[in-house]
């Protein structure tokens, strides 16, 4: 990653100009962590061990093969030997090269296409599982108002309360319209360059957020029924189900929720809720203010979330409590 002019594989293929570019802008942003004070205190074996034990049985293996089951009689020295690793890698913010290989198996959706679940090697697993609960003093500033995947709350909840917003609001006479917006491949989407420059705007602990971000860029290997690809570099595409993917979803949405909120016409009442990576515009009033400022409020997000390079699913869908005006 550090090399400089064109990066090359060992099969001597160029590696694309964004990924090179991508990895020595990387670089440069590890150079400047590691003039910074590590903050984290050394792992612990015992943190380990407690870590592995609420690992699920029967998770996918990644690409080290090393199964729940099996860490679990390893001795409390070698949970030791382990966490000097790890410390040792936060330290110069390198892991192990083996660990930075990421299995993506394709599993069949019920009605059509693939969805993909990354396994990742142990390594990984236990290191986010050790260092996650040290980004939730930030995510609890950070979290705001309109984001209702937090913690107590389900998308179950999330609809009721919606619901009962769009029923108070038809008893008062106003017309209620709803757009549900939802991104395709939301984290498939996810530039690296965006990611980078949103952790570093927002204040997210940098020495956390470097170390996790390499394991999101290593190269990955897909898997289909029993068929594997070879390594595939990537320049963009965080790793759904790791412990911070929702965190990473928060960064790269909540500057246009924000920005949205700042528009929104005294003329209707509007409530722009998001759950992940799914998003809610409610918006209530008298008919001729709801067709306007609907339509308006609509085009702008629609721009925003575009301009983010995001991918707008078909599945999106608007609601109105007058079918004849929608």
């Amino acid at each position: 990653w550090t090399q400089q002019g064109p990066i090359v594989e060992s099969n001597g293929q160029k590696v694309s100009t964004d990924i090179a570019g991508l990895a020595r802008g990387f670089e440069n942003l590890r150079t400047a962590t590691l003039k910074h004070e590590n903050p984290l205190p050394a792992s612990e074996g015992n943190q380990l061990r407690r870590a592995a034990c609420c690992l699920a049985t029967d998770r996918g293996l990644g690409l080290d093969f090393w199964a729940p089951a099996e860490l679990l009689m390893l001795e409390d020295s070698h949970f030791n030997d382990l966490a000097s690793v790890m410390t040792a890698a936060e330290a110069q913010l390198a892991p192990p090269t083996q660990a930075l290989l990421n299995l993506i198996a394709l599993l069949t959706k019920p009605m059509g296409g693939d969805r993909p679940i990354a396994l990742t090697c142990m390594f990984y697993v236990l290191w986010s599982g050790i260092r996650s609960p040290s980004i939730d003093p930030f995510e609890a500033k950070f979290v705001q108002f309109w984001d209702t995947a937090v913690k107590g709350s389900s998308a179950l909840r999330a609809t009721l309360e919606r619901r009962l917003f769009d029923e108070l609001h038809t008893l008062e006479g106003d017309i209620a319209f709803a757009l549900y917006w939802d991104l395709e491949k939301f984290y498939d989407s996810i530039k690296f360059r965006r990611l980078i420059a949103l952790a570093i705007e927002v204040g997210y602990p940098i020495n956390i957020f470097v170390m996790d971000l390499m394991f999101h860029m290593a190269p990955r290997i897909l898997k289909w029924n029993s068929w594997f690809s070879g390594t595939i570099g990537v320049s963009k595409g965080i790793l759904a189900g790791s412990k911070r993917s929702n965190t990473f979803s928060r960064l790269m949405l909540y500057p246009i929720i924000a920005e949205m909120h700042k528009t929104i016409p005294k003329s209707i009442v509007s409530r722009l809720r998001l759950y992940v990576d799914d998003i809610s515009q409610n918006v209530y009033g008298k008919l001729a203010a709801v067709m306007k400022e609907s339509a308006h409020l609509v085009r702008s997000l629609y721009t925003k979330l575009t301009s983010a390079e995001l991918i707008i699913s078909p599945k999106s869908a608007a609601v109105c409590s007058d079918n004849a005006a929608l």
